[in-house]
């Protein structure tokens, strides 16, 4: 029987583009998923403009000191002071009117995108729109390319990705409007989406049951990604050259595209045997794995098949499984409705910490890297959790734990900028090693046949959860910070609760048919390979 567990059971150069790859792709992620943070922040305080002739009068401070009335012990941002000119003087009234220009403040930021859409006042919610809508192609994405990926192949899903989210983040530098930048954005996230759901495939593809611990890679590029963020939008204080740099950050990801082996697993499911055989012995000669005899292997495994060596698998003998095979099944339905509600809970909570550490008071720039430098020790331990400990108990204790410190944040103002920090960065270590864990324990969960489509249905539900992520700041501001904390808490048991409701995955193998998930229903019509499906008295082949 082919047992790809053991071929790539040693660590060695093959592995090296897919590690490569899966900490490269989290650059241009973490980009364009956060470019908003910086480019858009809502911190950027800004207030009704001078008249042009006024700009010679008044500086600044006199402006606002006569003309913006005082809302909450605030300079108002949305509305300005009448006046009435007679004789030479300038009189201020004690009627307001709306703004109908602003002036911003350049103290932490430049040329945003606020500034050059106006989204403020009755457009401030346009930030968060177009943050969801980011989400919303992401999930998009997700879809696509995981049908893309199941179907054609792990290397052409990543290079389609790769050439896509170049060319779009390339054009959305010279969009001059909001619904044009929008578009292009959209485009930029359904390469996204790719990325996500197809290069944990590959990466969870070529591990064996006791390597995965190796899939922390991707949180270490994450991680790297958001301390580089907040320092290019300081060094780079115009959104246009920060969006050119976040569009070349997929150049990486191309140069090893070209080195990167498609994944042997998913060659042997997709019935392509002689494709699967060499690049299972180009495993073995770059790791210089002993002890395995491939010509046998496969012989037998083609002997099962009724194969002779360089003939194919007749297509019609060859289930192609869709979306609706996640679901037909009570057991592999219930598995995926669990996932998706963890992801959904985890990516939500994810989102609302990271939008909320740029906005925490104090410097911005320093406030998003000291969380993040803060949270380094996550990678770390997500590590030994990934290769010793449970994943349900693990998930658990994220989740109720991220809730605990939502829900701590809530006597603390802007003015308690430390307690704010720490908190932030307790509920982040904690969710940040459960987003590891996670990818893991569904991968884990997933049959071969179903793996992408299972994760990019996964990262679906996840795009929904951060898609109301940005509305949770129009939240506070609507309800108080009781409300989005209690929700916060409410979100995170639910996803606790599903995570005890899935079996264990540690140290197992992974399931290839369908049938080893749901046997009753999948097993007469479905599986990798047909004529294997038959013979379930044996041990799975891949």
């Amino acid at each position: 029987m082919v047992d790809v567990n053991k071929v790539v059971d040693k660590i060695g150069c093959w592995h090296v583009p897919v590690f490569l790859l899966i900490i490269l792709r989290s650059w241009p992620l973490n980009f364009h998923i956060l470019l908003l943070s910086f480019a858009a922040p809502s911190r950027q305080d800004h207030w009704c403009a001078r008249p042009e002739n006024f700009t010679e009068i008044y500086s600044t401070q006199e402006w606002k000191d006569l003309a913006i009335p005082v809302v909450n012990g605030k300079y108002s941002r949305c509305l300005v002071r009448k006046f009435e000119e007679f004789e030479g003087k300038i009189n201020f009234l004690n009627e307001t009117q709306k703004c109908s220009s602003w002036e911003f403040d350049t103290t932490y930021y430049d040329w945003t995108l606020v500034r050059e859409f106006e989204m403020v006042c009755d457009r401030s919610w346009y930030v968060s729109a177009s943050q969801s809508a980011f989400m919303a192609g992401i999930m998009v994405g997700n879809v696509i390319f995981a049908k893309i990926a199941d179907r054609y192949g792990r290397r052409k899903s990543v290079l389609w990705s790769t050439l896509l989210i170049l060319v779009s983040g390339t054009v959305t530098v010279f969009c001059r409007d909001y619904w044009s930048f929008n578009v292009a954005r959209f485009a930029t996230s359904i390469a996204c989406g790719a990325y996500q759901c197809t290069v944990i495939s590959i990466m969870m593809e070529s591990l064996s049951a006791n390597k995965r611990m190796w899939a922390m890679l991707s949180s270490l590029g994450w991680t790297s990604g958001s301390l580089i963020l907040p320092w290019t939008a300081y060094f780079l204080p115009n959104w246009n050259h920060q969006q050119m740099l976040y569009a070349a950050s997929a150049i990486p990801c191309l140069v090893v595209w070209y080195f990167l082996p498609e994944s042997p697993r998913w060659l042997l499911a997709s019935g392509r045997v002689d494709k699967a055989e060499k690049s299972m012995a180009d495993v073995i000669r770059k790791n210089k794995v002993k002890d395995i005899d491939l010509d046998t292997m496969f012989a037998d495994y083609r002997q099962q098949l009724g194969l002779e060596k360089g003939s194919k698998i007749d297509p019609g003998s060859i289930s192609n499984p869709t979306y609706g095979d996640l679901f037909r099944g009570p057991k592999m339905r219930f598995r995926t409705f669990c996932i998706l509600i963890m992801y959904f809970a985890n990516r939500l909570l994810m989102f609302h910490l990271t939008f909320f550490s740029a906005r925490m008071g104090g410097n911005p720039f320093w406030g998003f890297t000291l969380v993040t430098i803060l949270t380094t020790p996550a990678d770390v331990l997500t590590v030994f959790f990934i290769r010793y400990v449970k994943r349900r108990p693990s998930m658990f204790a994220s989740f109720v734990g991220t809730g605990v410190f939502i829900v701590a944040l809530l006597p603390f103002g802007e003015e308690s900028f430390m307690a704010r920090v720490i908190l932030c960065t307790l509920a982040k270590i904690l969710n940040t090693m459960g987003a590891s864990i996670l990818g893991v324990f569904a991968s884990e969960s997933f049959p071969t046949v179903v793996r992408a489509m299972g994760i990019g249905s996964a990262y679906t539900a996840s795009r929904i959860g951060a898609m109301f992520s940005p509305f949770f700041k129009e939240l506070t501001d609507f309800a108080g910070q009781g409300a989005s904390a209690g929700l916060s808490a409410s979100i995170a048991i639910l996803g606790a609760i599903s995570a005890l409701n899935l079996p264990e995955t540690l140290n197992k193998m992974l399931p290839d048919a369908l049938a080893d998930v749901d046997p009753e229903v999948y097993a007469p019509v479905k599986g990798i390979i047909k004529e294997r499906d038959q013979s379930r008295g044996q041990e799975e082949a891949i």
